[in-house]
């Protein structure tokens, strides 16, 4: 489609929008799972962590990898998403997770493509239970041996966020779940979890000014928020570089 009325008209005729990238995504069956967490000697779980509740899920698919800059400026091109504030270059860095989307930005985003966030339960799934030989407690998105900077980037690894890599790839092939930049799903926050049992998103109908949930920790924190439980509580208004620097996404969908 171009766009004539109502667009800047160059010299060579109207603005035609980028094409969105279409990107690579990996197949969930519906399963139950076990979410939540269990103490492991070395943090004690959160209360909005526990108790540990068996859900239900129905078959949905998600992104590999994180947006990248270069992904989520097509869509900046084409007016439905705003730039981020702080570390965007996706000329000079276009393969680096995008950071600092708000969450409306990232719900657009998904949205030009046909796709959606992912919910909380899906995004807790994919990192972890959903894996086949997976068998509970499963604490990071590679199993259960500690952290490093060369599995996950958090502080200690690095100052900026990082390009993909597949040594913390997840036994789906799903990649950077930790660390990196956390990333918004759908779910409203609210503690503990939803109390929905099948196919759990609590107040995603509604697009109410309640922090919403991010997951899978960041450079910016440190190694204890890298467990597939850890969840954090962010404004969807948030956009400066200090709040959200650190927040990407990546998107999903029904099956």
């Amino acid at each position: 489609m171009r766009w004539c009325a109502l667009s800047v008209v160059l010299a060579t005729g109207c603005f035609q929008p980028p094409d969105l990238f279409a990107p690579a995504l990996v197949q969930f069956d519906a399963t139950s799972f076990e979410r939540g967490c269990t103490p492991d000697g070395e943090v004690a779980c959160p209360g909005d962590a526990a108790p540990v509740t068996t859900v239900q899920l129905s078959s949905f698919e998600l992104q590999v990898g994180e947006v990248t800059q270069s992904e989520y400026d097509a869509c900046v091109q084409r007016g439905a998403c705003a730039a981020p504030e702080g570390g965007y270059a996706p000329f000079t860095t276009p393969d680096l997770p995008v950071r600092g989307v708000p969450y409306r930005d990232a719900v657009a985003y998904c949205t030009q493509l046909g796709l959606r966030l992912p919910t909380e339960a899906e995004w807790e799934c994919a990192a972890g239970m959903c894996n086949a030989g997976a068998t509970y407690p499963w604490t990071y998105p590679w199993g259960n041996d500690a952290p490093s900077c060369t599995l996950a980037s958090s502080v200690g690894c690095a100052s900026e966020v990082a390009a993909a890599s597949d040594a913390g790839t997840t036994l789906r092939g799903v990649r950077d779940m930790a660390g990196n930049v956390r990333e918004w799903v759908l779910d409203v926050y609210t503690t503990p979890y939803s109390p929905d049992r099948e196919d759990p998103c609590f107040r995603c109908d509604e697009d109410p000014p309640d922090p919403r949930v991010t997951r899978g920790g960041s450079f910016r924190q440190d190694v204890s928020k890298l467990r597939v439980w850890a969840r954090f509580a962010e404004d969807p208004a948030h956009r400066a570089d200090a709040q959200i620097g650190d927040v990407g996404f990546r998107c999903a969908a029904d099956q």
